[in-house]
């Protein structure tokens, strides 16, 4: 059985306290927040687990954490329990920098220690079977991907909408495409701080395929759709839509060039709308399932350290991309 700690007792954190709580090969043993308020609410509801509001009071009584705290402290704590050896998983982003990001993916190398990063849409079953129908070639040739993750709040002064929301559907665009983002566009408005609370943003990738995403806090509802154009068939992910997550529509244009004219002709195929079975499995159940699998050396990080650093990259080019009025960057290529 594993023992593991949760760091951060905040949305995530807490979401983390539950499913953990539930799994009988984990041993949840640890809260830490900095928040008394929040761990007192962590006592009464797991009285038998204990809290701290100092990090370093539990590295030596755990095999695994998750790190559940705002983006820019993740690098300190991680490096510091994977130097210990204590596998973790940290919630996205990985980092804020490249930089800090490749010296947590070097701190997991150097002592052989699990870390993985939340990117919790892989471990969707939706998404998943998605990626099947896109390598198995169901919706023929992609045409492009697009992505709406927007609702009105919570609206975060640590982050920007950019790095908050769309670390979720970078990852789900490299996994759907299981290609390599080379180039981004972004751009921005800040209309109630000063951090971007809503953003628009281009994701080229190395097998021609784009992508976009719109993101915002700033919205009258709440949207969580990936949209895939084939011209074959074209498929939706609804997270927001319990009973039609995974939607597959039997239309396309057909490009003709009727005999004896020199111009081609368009017309739209419409068909059928299938609903495809998806199995029920809480995602963040799945992680954690798989991220104590990896701490007991049975499975090999799924959502690993490096990953979470091409998310880092392109998301640090989007951002340079912003602040550049939205002109194309070049996503830096590793070696």
């Amino acid at each position: 059985m594993t023992t593991i700690g949760v760091i951060g007792a905040g949305y995530w954190g807490t979401n983390y306290l539950r499913v953990l709580d539930d799994l009988p090969q984990a041993n949840l043993r640890w809260c830490v927040d900095l928040v008394e308020e929040r761990l007192d609410t962590v006592r009464d509801r797991y009285p038998e687990i204990g809290t701290t509001t100092e990090y370093s009071d539990i590295i030596d009584d755990v095999d695994a954490v998750c790190i559940a705290t705002p983006p820019q402290t993740h690098e300190e704590i991680a490096i510091d329990f994977l130097t210990h050896g204590v596998g973790v998983l940290v919630e996205k982003p990985l980092a804020l920098t490249e930089k800090s990001g490749q010296r947590m993916v070097d701190a997991a190398s150097k002592t052989d220690t699990p870390l993985l990063v939340g990117h919790i849409f892989e471990y969707h079953q939706a998404v998943r079977d998605l990626r099947n129908l896109v390598s198995e070639g169901d919706l023929g040739d992609l045409h492009y991907l697009h992505a709406q993750r927007t609702g009105l709040g919570p609206i975060r002064e640590d982050v920007s909408a950019l790095w908050d929301l769309c670390p979720h559907d970078v990852s789900i665009f490299t996994y759907l495409l299981d290609s390599t983002p080379t180039a981004v566009q972004c751009i921005g408005h800040s209309f109630l701080q000063d951090v971007p609370d809503a953003v628009y943003l281009f994701v080229e990738f190395e097998n021609g395929i784009e992508a976009a995403v719109q993101a915002s806090w700033l919205h009258p509802e709440k949207t969580r759709q990936v949209t895939l154009i084939g011209d074959e068939k074209m498929a939706v992910f609804d997270d927001t839509d319990p009973d039609r997550l995974l939607q597959i529509f039997e239309k396309t244009v057909d490009r003709e060039q009727p005999q004896g004219l020199d111009e081609f002709q368009f017309t739209t195929r419409e068909g059928d709308v299938w609903l495809p079975y998806v199995e029920h499995r809480e995602p963040l159940k799945m992680q954690a399932e798989h991220f104590i699998d990896c701490v007991e050396g049975n499975a090999q990080p799924f959502t690993d350290g490096r990953e979470g650093l091409e998310v880092v990259k392109v998301l640090q080019a989007a951002e340079r991309s912003l602040e550049n009025g939205g002109t194309r960057t070049p996503i830096k290529q590793t070696k």
